[in-house]
């Protein structure tokens, strides 16, 4: 065996140099994302993993699915997450001790909510929904909301209709089936999957209804936002790439497939779905003065806080509006 002079070991050692330069620059951030529920938008953040959005802005992202706005909060107490897709009412919980703040609006009017009536009801428009119960989540909830608000929007006042509070989907759905609510708020993709499934229609689509809201937003740890704002930076870009890719039509047909493995529903159902949902996407995150004003006046309404707080006390524009490359 040939013994190693001194010029092949400077090769060698050059080359391991090279090898572990290169590894080095390809190395990725990992950022923890929590999505607060279910929903068909929050799985943008597997279409740009498949798309290798996420790995061109030099992150990977751990995806963890929460069921709702306190586990969320509880994460980010516990420092377990480093940021979340929210509703646009978790701005409000950093007031309430949540270490987090709302770096981007996610998506404006409500279009991630529709409201569906019995296959053969006699119900065809909202106004024959007047003095009519309606099935939400819970009261203060999202869904509680939206049942005031369109009753305001038509003139009889915040309580035209009723809410009734019933929980999970499969309840409202049996008592929308044996008449006890006229009509019940979902989601698209529910929505749309039940009506495949003849359990129930979709009447109307809130962001149709309801211009001036903020649905969802992206919060980041505050600590991140302190210390590391650049990892920030680089997630809005890559969701916002994300964004841009899933609103393009050369790429629906893709990313819809991904939304119905994600959400186990069919291809026909999220192709509804993600089509209503895309309308109320922002592309940069700018925060609207009315969208922001909205919430701010609904924060006590939803009984997150006992009065109407500042609109500066609620997110950060510094990440926004997010300028994507040519």
């Amino acid at each position: 065996m040939g013994q190693i002079g001194p010029r092949t070991t400077v090769a060698v050692v050059t080359v391991v140099a090279m090898f572990c330069a290169s590894h080095a620059a390809v190395a990725l951030d990992t950022l923890r994302v929590a999505k607060a529920g279910e929903s068909l938008i929050f799985t943008s953040l597997d279409v740009g993993t498949a798309a290798k959005i996420w790995e061109s802005v030099g992150l990977t992202i751990e995806s963890i699915q929460m069921v709702g706005e306190a586990p969320m909060d509880k994460a980010f107490i516990s420092g377990d997450i480093d940021m979340a897709l929210g509703g646009g009412n978790s701005m409000g919980f950093r007031l309430k001790g949540v270490p987090n703040i709302a770096v981007a609006a996610m998506s404006g009017p409500p279009y991630d909510f529709v409201l569906s009536v019995a296959p053969n009801s006699p119900y065809k428009t909202v106004a024959d929904l007047k003095g009519k119960p309606i099935g939400v989540t819970s009261a203060g909830s999202i869904t509680d909301f939206l049942v005031h608000e369109l009753s305001r929007l038509q003139g009889w006042g915040t309580d035209g209709m009723t809410a009734l509070s019933l929980g999970a989907t499969r309840t409202r759905l049996a008592a929308l089936k044996n008449g006890e609510i006229a009509a019940m708020i979902t989601t698209p993709e529910g929505g749309y999957d039940s009506e495949e499934n003849g359990g129930s229609r979709v009447l109307l689509l809130f962001g149709e209804h309801i211009k001036d809201f903020l649905a969802h937003t992206i919060l980041a740890r505050q600590s991140l936002v302190d210390e590391h704002p650049e990892i920030v930076a680089r997630f809005l870009k890559g969701w916002f790439k994300t964004v841009a890719y899933m609103k393009n039509p050369a790429n629906r047909a893709q990313a819809v497939k991904i939304v119905a493995e994600r959400m186990q529903i069919s291809e026909t159902a999220a192709g509804k779905a993600f089509d209503v949902d895309m309308k109320g996407m922002s592309l940069d995150g700018a925060f609207l003065t009315s969208e922001v004003e909205a919430i701010r006046q609904s924060l006590p309404v939803f009984g997150i806080l006992d009065h109407v707080p500042a609109a500066k006390d609620l997110y950060t524009d510094r990440f926004v509006p997010v300028k994507l490359d040519d």
